[in-house]
């Protein structure tokens, strides 16, 4: 029988929680911390590790998310020549676009790493955006482009539109 998410929750992430901190107008807005337990090893072949948190399963992919972006940038550099992504998904772009953000906007990464096995599969450069209290989960730089989109691989793309 399989675990209920409470238990996979437990497991896997006993030290993630929701916090609040000031934004840049000394207003409190939230912030997910998450725990770098259960690294994710690396797709490109590098046997390196990426600190990453499990956040789940769906169907017989493994779900993980990361909230720091310089800490995948091997990872992510290392998927892009096998993956469809525009300009805008391209990991060096993306690390401008957070370090030009202003301070105090309340941009959050969430990046998402979707595998199967061991094989990455996709990537979605997601943010937590708090503005006037609210937090949304948008495309990162999704104020300044039009190509908001995930990274995949072109098999994994064709198998989502079948």
């Amino acid at each position: 029988m399989g675990r209920t998410i409470a238990e996979l929750e437990r497991e896997h992430l006993p030290e993630s929680k929701s916090r609040q901190e000031p934004d840049g107008a000394g207003r409190a807005r939230s912030s997910v911390v998450l725990s770098p337990v259960r690294p994710v090893v690396a797709a490109n072949g590098g046997g390196g590790q990426v600190p990453a948190a499990f956040i789940g399963r769906v169907g017989g992919l493994t779900l993980y998310a990361a909230s720091d972006l310089k800490a995948i940038s091997d990872i992510w550099r290392g998927f892009q020549p096998g993956a469809c992504y525009t300009p805008f998904q391209d990991v060096d772009w993306s690390i401008a676009w957070l370090e030009a953000a202003k301070p105090g906007e309340g941009y959050q990464p969430l990046i998402v790493l979707g595998y199967d096995g061991e094989q990455l599969r996709f990537i979605l450069p997601l943010t937590l955006v708090t503005k006037y209290g609210l937090c949304t989960l948008t495309w990162f730089g999704q104020s300044i482009n039009d190509y908001n989109a995930p990274l995949l691989i072109p098999d994994f793309a064709a198998q989502c539109t079948a």
